[in-house]
């Protein structure tokens, strides 16, 4: 059962690397002019699902979650000789692993297994916090030693939920043209990095720009999540 093992290795990758590196930071969480949240807003709380692949996204009071499911073929035979995994309660259990995940047979001898993975994409902490101005919520994390990364949810009279990321390009001539005071870094990779120190008006500039760029959107379920708490 190696390949399985290795499937769910994968799996926590992806979701670890889904978004990609960074390589411009803001000095403090953005934007400075807006209302620092404790809790997401109740009108927000739900089971939503990306546009993009129909992934879960599930939004409570103190936390946002997301839900992977894979399916995976495989054998018997491969599940009895392997060390890592066996048959019982009625699922396929892994060594390291409280819970067992379903299975239904497709022939005598051959099982297709589902697996589901639930993530933490955000709660609050000192690092991860929520900035509201007007109807869009500012999603802040701030990255040790480096500066904030700030990705914007607003929401669209239907109820969706736009979602978008700020990509400032790495090249100074760039960050010159939209702010006046700026840091260069070194990561632990010696790659240089920057942080930049935006006024109100240049980070609206910052919003207007094309480095404000669309994810994806995300949809409300047709019910809602009563309670969540974490």
């Amino acid at each position: 059962m190696k390949k399985l093992d290795y499937v769910l290795g994968l799996v926590t990758l992806l979701l670890l690397t889904s978004s990609c590196k960074e390589e411009v930071f803001f000095n403090e969480a953005m934007p400075s002019d807006g209302e620092h949240l404790c809790c997401i807003p109740e009108n927000l709380h739900g089971v939503y699902y990306f546009v993009s692949d129909s992934s879960l996204l599930f939004v409570s009071k103190n936390l946002v979650t997301t839900e992977t499911t894979i399916k995976y073929k495989t054998t018997t035979k491969r599940v009895l000789e392997s060390e890592n995994c066996s048959l019982k309660d009625g699922g396929l259990h892994l060594t390291g692993r409280k819970e067992c995940f379903p299975f239904e047979y497709i022939t005598e001898d051959t099982l297709l297994v589902t697996i589901s993975e639930i993530d933490t994409l955000f709660k609050f902490t000192p690092a991860s916090k929520i900035i509201q101005r007007d109807n869009a919520l500012f999603v802040n994390f701030n990255e040790e030693n480096l500066g904030w990364i700030t990705y914007i949810f607003e929401e669209q009279p239907d109820r969706t939920i736009e979602f978008s990321n700020i990509s400032i390009p790495n090249k100074e001539r760039i960050i010159k043209s939209l702010v006046k005071k700026y840091d260069k870094l070194i990561d632990a990779n010696s790659d240089e990095l920057y942080r930049i120190y935006p006024t109100d008006k240049e980070f609206n500039k910052i919003l207007n720009s094309k480095y404000v760029r669309k994810q994806d959107e995300l949809k409300l379920f047709n019910f809602e999540v009563n309670k969540i708490d974490y």
